[in-house]
């Protein structure tokens, strides 16, 4: 783990980490930065960030501390040799609407390539092999061309006729009891705590999926309540989960340690998220005032 401290200026103190040093070729790497400072003499403005240096950004979610904020990304990056993660600029506006701009420090990072050593020297291609003509050839690939097609269509009619004779299967729960059978069984391990909550979230976010069909799985919290906005789901219902995945985040990626209280409440949520979501009749959410 790399962990650099750089003070910019008295209005904000940034701290930054890499969980490694040295990745291969498209692995995912974490890039944290914490940013501490007055939020009443600094208010961030929006970030939209796609690459830093030659790393691009695959996701990134923006937490709110006690001290600030905490900008957690995934980087990817396909290309090998020694990369920087720089050119990152954080714009704030005091209370006079002057606009700071701060950048976090340079981050040096080895990218490997996946392949063995041995294999990574670029070798020029065997040249085809030639082949004699021969009539007698042709005729004989016709001829196994055509024993493998109706070979194909004799099998697929014979699925098709077994398929209909055969015994329907058992239908699967529903995403509820699904959920239900999950929650009951999860329970949290001494000193697993971001582990126990990488698996409540991940129960919570496929029953949402296959309860309103939605990518949840591979959704940032955002893209997910987007999503789920546009299902027209509770309002009152929409906060359970937004609070829920929040006190998820602060877990994973903030790595906060949370008491065992505040563990057991986080799972009362999940299961009350399900109770409350697995009816058909909902409370529409209020019209956007965008």
């Amino acid at each position: 783990m790399i962990v650099l401290f750089f003070v910019l200026q008295p209005l904000m103190r940034m701290k930054v980490e890499v969980d490694k040093k040295e990745v291969t070729v498209g692995e995912p790497l974490v890039y944290k930065l914490e940013m501490k400072f007055d939020t009443t003499l600094l208010k961030l403005k929006p970030l939209n960030i796609e690459r830093i240096g030659g790393f691009e950004v695959k996701t990134s979610k923006l937490i709110p501390t006690d001290s600030g904020k905490v900008l957690v990304c995934s980087l990817l990056i396909f290309k090998t040799g020694t990369d920087t993660i720089q050119g990152l600029k954080i714009k704030c506006l005091n209370p006079q609407g002057e606009e700071f701009e701060f950048s976090p420090p340079i981050q040096v990072i080895e990218v490997k390539s996946v392949l063995p050593e041995k294999l990574r020297d670029i070798k020029d291609i065997v040249p085809p092999l030639a082949i004699p003509f021969s009539l007698g050839w042709v005729i004989f690939f016709i001829t196994l061309g055509l024993a493998v097609l109706v070979g194909g269509i004799l099998l697929l009619r014979r699925y098709k006729l077994r398929a209909k004779t055969s015994i329907p299967p058992s239908p699967s729960l529903p995403p509820h009891e699904v959920a239900y059978k999950r929650l009951e069984t999860l329970q949290m391990t001494e000193g697993k705590v971001k582990e126990f909550y990488i698996q409540l979230s991940d129960i919570i976010r496929r029953y949402l999926e296959a309860r309103y069909e939605v990518p949840a799985p591979t959704s940032t919290t955002l893209e997910l309540y987007q999503e789920l906005r546009g299902k027209k789901i509770g309002y009152m219902y929409l906060d359970l989960i937004r609070r829920f995945f929040s006190s998820c985040d602060l877990v994973k990626f903030a790595k906060v340690i949370p008491p065992l209280r505040k563990v057991e409440e986080d799972k009362k949520l999940a299961k009350e998220i399900v109770d409350k979501t697995k009816t058909i009749t909902q409370e529409l959410i209020p019209p956007s005032s965008s």
